[in-house]
This record gives C-alpha cells, sequence and structure tokens, in this order.
C-alpha cells in the first residue's frame, strides 16, 4: 500500500515539474507575441498619423509625396483602382497639366486608403 502512495507522489511530482517546464516556456513565447502585436500596431498608428498630417498639409505634392518613406508602405496597402488613379494624377502632373486639381484629387484619393487601411489594420 505504501509503495501505491510513493509512486503516485513520484507521478504527481513528475507531472508538477512537467507542467512547470512548459509553463515556463510558454508564459515568455505568448508574452512576446502580444508584445509584438502592440509594437506593430503602435508603428501603423505613427505611420498613419505622419501619413494624414502630411497629405492634410499645405506643403503636399504629388510628386513630394512620392518621394515620403510612408507612401512606399501605404501603396502596397492601397487598391488597385487607388493606385491607379493616383499615378495617372502623378503623370499628368510631371507633364504640368491640371497640377492645382490633381493635387486635390490626389489629397482625396490617398485620405480615402489611409481611412480603409486604418480599417483594415483596426486602428479605428
Amino acid at each position: 500500500m505504501e509503495h501505491i502512495l510513493a509512486l503516485d507522489n513520484v507521478i504527481a511530482a513528475v507531472l508538477g515539474l512537467i507542467s512547470g517546464v512548459i509553463g515556463s516556456l510558454i508564459a515568455p513565447w505568448v508574452h512576446w507575441g502580444i508584445e509584438k502585436r502592440q509594437t506593430r500596431r503602435a508603428a501603423r498608428y505613427e505611420l498613419m498619423h505622419e501619413a494624414r498630417a502630411y497629405v492634410m498639409s499645405k506643403q503636399f505634392g504629388i510628386v513630394q509625396y512620392t518621394k515620403k518613406d510612408h507612401y512606399y508602405t501605404l501603396r502596397q496597402e492601397f487598391s488597385k483602382k487607388a493606385v491607379a488613379r493616383f499615378d495617372e494624377l502623378l503623370d499628368q502632373t510631371t507633364k504640368g497639366q491640371n497640377v492645382a486639381s490633381n493635387r486635390e484629387s490626389a489629397r482625396q484619393i490617398v485620405l480615402k486608403e489611409i481611412c480603409r487601411t486604418e480599417k483594415k489594420w483596426f486602428l479605428i
């Protein structure tokens, strides 16, 4: 009888050790995953804030916007239709056609795509 009780204690101790080891390995991994998502969300929020601030500023211009870092990051998220329209406006602007109206059209396209991307990324 004592042998069975001792065996039960050994089994309980081994199971406790195994669960402790597994828990100590998994907990940091889960914490790292949460931290990674928070960091990515903060970076995306900052990217959107910078992009929106520039697009709404008086300094916004189609050609100048293409030189901004956030343009290349956000362009990947824009719809194909928006990219095609933006490129068309960029081409017209570089040829000197309708510069002022193209700037406002491009501004509206980019702002709509920023809003759409914010929703897609669950920032709003």
